[in-house]
């Protein structure tokens, strides 16, 4: 079994693209895959199941300190 998949904050294209590319993914991968907008009441606590919140950044509801500089 594949491990699972998510796009979140996925602008409305990409379930479209998803939805292109579907027939060419094995079942599995099919199940794997999940895309996820802009809610995050639908994306967070799925997240949050899948991965401990100190390895998710604040800003997707977990306490991971980040100390990385972005230019």
């Amino acid at each position: 079994m594949n491990a699972p998949c998510g796009i979140i904050l996925a602008p409305d294209m990409a379930d479209f693209v998803v939805e292109l590319l579907i027939p060419y993914l094995s079942g599995e991968n099919r199940e794997a895959l999940k895309v996820y907008g802009s809610n995050k009441q639908e994306w967070q606590p799925k997240i949050l199941s899948l991965i401990p919140s100190n390895q998710i950044r604040p800003e997707f509801g977990g306490t991971k300190v980040d100390s990385t500089i972005y230019l």
